[in-house]
This record gives C-alpha cells, structure tokens and sequence, in this order.
C-alpha cells in the first residue's frame, strides 16, 4: 500500500471514529440531561410542559425544577376573580437557575398575602434582541 493510502485509510478510520463517539455522546447526554427545550416557531424553543427534573451540576449539586402546562418554571397558574397578578418577566436570574424550585424568588412573592399569585414566565438565556420573538413584540400595534 502506498503512503498516500496510509493516510487516507488513517484519515478515514479517525473521521469514522469521531462521529461514532459524537453519536454515543449525544444520544448518552439525552438520558443523562433529558432535555428541557423542544423547537417551536415563534419563540424558537420553549420549555416542555408538565416536566418535572432534578438538575445535576458540575460541583455535584441538584435542584428541582418543574414546568408547569405552559411551559413556564412556576406551579399551575391560578388565574381567578380577586386575585392579583405578578407578571415576571426575565432570563436565568428570574427563572432561577441552579436554585431548587422552592427557593426562587417568585415563590416568596406569594408569602405575605393570600389573595396574591405570580406568574413566573422567565427563561434561560432570553435576549429580546435575538429572539424570534423580536419581530412579533415589533410588529405589534
């Protein structure tokens, strides 16, 4: 065999292997890191509903987060006469990243008053500025 197919052979077999270890790593990350986001038209991507997960962390930390049938990380939006609303609007610090469910902000609005519900809409990494949800936000009246 000449040096030339040495090293195609050579060059093949590691592009093979390459692919093959990105195949088993992404289709492994999908067990380990079930996914949180599916693909929508609108916005881009948006949280399953109704998921519930424990998030692991590099420093061996977990918290649990639930998103609830809208999509947002909050409990079931309770929308009823004499109820005030607290709309939150936000990215990862309003979401409550790496924070357990029971520990971010949003819930402890709802302490003091009975009457009082939020609605936690925050997102991870959410710039309105490259978001497909730009263009709806501007084109509207």
């Amino acid at each position: 065999m000449r040096l030339r197919g040495k090293i195609l052979l050579a060059c093949t077999s590691l592009a093979l292997t390459l692919l093959l270890v990105e195949l088993s790593l992404s289709v492994f990350s999908h067990f380990y890191y079930p996914r949180l986001a599916v693909s929508d038209p609108v916005l881009g991507w948006k949280y399953r509903p109704t998921r519930k997960q424990v998030e692991r962390h590099e420093a061996g930390s977990r918290n649990r987060l639930f998103i609830n049938r809208e999509g947002f990380r909050d409990d079931e939006f309770l929308i009823g006469e004499g109820v005030f609303r607290i709309m939150l609007l936000g990215d990862s610090f309003t979401f409550g990243s790496r924070a357990d469910q029971a520990d971010i902000f949003a819930h402890r609005l709802e302490e003091p008053i009975d009457n009082r519900t939020r609605l936690n809409t925050a997102t991870r990494s959410f710039f309105i500025a490259f978001s497909p949800l730009r263009k709806v936000i501007i084109s509207h009246p």
